[in-house]
């Protein structure tokens, strides 16, 4: 798949994009659509280094988190702008995952596309855009939680959605954030379906 598209995930999303208009599919790239009068934006977003800095305790660089991200997120090694990602060796049998992919330069453009919604009653992200109030202590605490969210409290001040729906965490989430519905209805891998199936929510005006 990655040697079709030349290691280049730009052209993995136009061609969705492209297929997705094909069969009258809306996909939302920091766009909107009005269904019977409910406007429903979104984008994919990204992560930024909030959560990073947060159990840090001081302004990472980005070259520090950029490698934290290398070794711990599988994605890093599927998300390319031309060029494969590549494993080097190092010294006493190490190795470090080098991509030329810059995750800072894609957030600020996907930034740019957020800040530009004018106005949304749902909001769709892959993205979390804050630490919600159940999240598990387990992921609250852990650094690579960084990779999962972003602050999107800006945005969801300015917006006021009545929903925010989002993925990337594989736990189910229904919270509020002020009078912001969060909403997260994953399956998940196999191992870790403990619910039996997708569960519905109701959501009132």
């Amino acid at each position: 798949m990655q040697s079709k598209f030349k290691w280049d995930s730009s052209a993995r999303i136009a061609d969705f994009n492209s297929q997705c208009k094909s069969i009258d599919v809306h996909s939302l790239v920091g766009n909107a659509v009005t269904i019977d009068g409910t406007t429903i934006a979104g984008l994919p977003m990204s992560w930024d280094k909030t959560h990073y800095n947060l159990l840090a305790g001081y302004s990472a660089s980005d070259a520090e988190v950029r490698e934290y991200f290398n070794n711990v997120m599988n994605d890093a090694r599927y998300i390319s702008d031309g060029t494969e990602p590549r494993k080097v060796s190092t010294a006493y049998g190490g190795s470090y995952l080098h991509t030329s992919w810059n995750p800072f330069t894609y957030f600020e453009s996907q930034l740019a596309l957020l800040d530009a919604i004018p106005h949304a009653d749902i909001m769709l992200t892959h993205y979390i855009p804050l630490l919600y109030d159940t999240m598990p202590l387990s992921y609250r605490e852990s650094s690579s939680s960084t990779f999962y969210y972003f602050n999107g409290i800006p945005t969801l001040d300015r917006l006021k959605p009545k929903c925010w729906v989002f993925g990337h965490t594989h736990v189910p989430v229904f919270d509020s954030y002020q009078s912001t519905r969060l909403l997260c209805n994953p399956i998940g891998y196999p191992s870790e379906r403990v619910y039996p199936r997708i569960q519905t929510h109701i959501l009132g005006d």
